[in-house]
């Protein structure tokens, strides 16, 4: 398939067949870990803010605490989730001297660009440490709603949530109740638990939340990716080498 997430594909008749699928696992890496680091910046630069002067043509005097802007360096990033847009993060982060935390389900080398690598039993640690929780998980059975309102109160009052994965991810109630009592500073939003994100949502009248319309994975650059992903599949095929991108339809990626 195109996508790299394929929980739409995976109804039982298929998963329990004999039938391969392979996804298009890389062609986010770059366009999404730059998303990621944008809202990064915007977040901690406060441009949100800074946006809705320019709009209202107002240049600011006065710069109250919450308007001056922060850091990325020294500051930790926990990604939840280490695959190939995980990983590429992970070496920007490090590249703007961030500290990073990383959780994955199934244990590795650690590479020099991460500080630590985590186990799913070490989210508790991952969401308290964090001042950037970004989500790259894919979603499946255990990840639905994995973060809730427990998980967002154990984060820091100014941490930042990204979620660029996908929206059932994170309890939406309960991470608008975060935002809205401050347990969390803000959130960077590319999807949603329901797309095309309402009108009536409280999302949009939030304003330490800034939103996109599920666009970070897209590039110029995005067929021509997927053809060489397809062409190498379909040279392995032939010659009868093993697959690249193969999904474990069990584990739902």
């Amino acid at each position: 398939v195109i996508e790299a997430g394929v929980e739409r594909y995976l109804f039982p008749e298929f998963v329990d067949s004999p039938v391969l699928l392979t996804d298009s696992s890389g062609v986010h890496r770059i366009p999404i870990s730059e998303m990621i680091i944008a809202m990064m910046l915007i977040l901690a630069k406060r441009l949100y803010k800074f946006m809705q002067f320019q709009l209202q043509r107002k240049w600011v005097t006065l710069i109250t605490n919450e308007l001056i802007p922060n850091e990325l360096a020294d500051k930790t990033a926990g990604i939840l989730g280490l695959g190939n847009i995980g990983m590429e993060t992970a070496w920007k982060a490090k590249c703007f001297g961030m500290k990073v935390l990383a959780l994955k389900r199934k244990p590795m080398r650690r590479p020099t660009y991460i500080d630590e690598i985590l186990g799913p039993e070490d989210l508790d640690y991952l969401l308290s440490e964090s001042d950037y929780l970004v989500i790259t998980v894919p979603l499946t059975t255990e990840t639905y709603h994995m973060i809730s309102e427990r998980e967002l109160k154990l984060m820091k009052p100014s941490a930042y949530a990204i979620n660029v994965s996908r929206g059932a991810i994170i309890d939406h109630a309960a991470l608008i109740k975060a935002l809205k009592e401050g347990w969390i500073a803000g959130a960077g939003l590319d999807v949603f638990e329901e797309e095309p994100l309402p009108e009536d949502s409280e999302f949009w009248r939030l304003e330490n939340v800034v939103i996109t319309p599920h666009i970070s994975g897209w590039t110029p650059h995005y067929d021509d990716r997927v053809v060489k992903i397809f062409c190498e599949n379909l040279v392995r095929y032939l010659d009868g080498k093993p697959l690249i991108n193969v999904v474990d339809k069990k584990a739902g990626y």
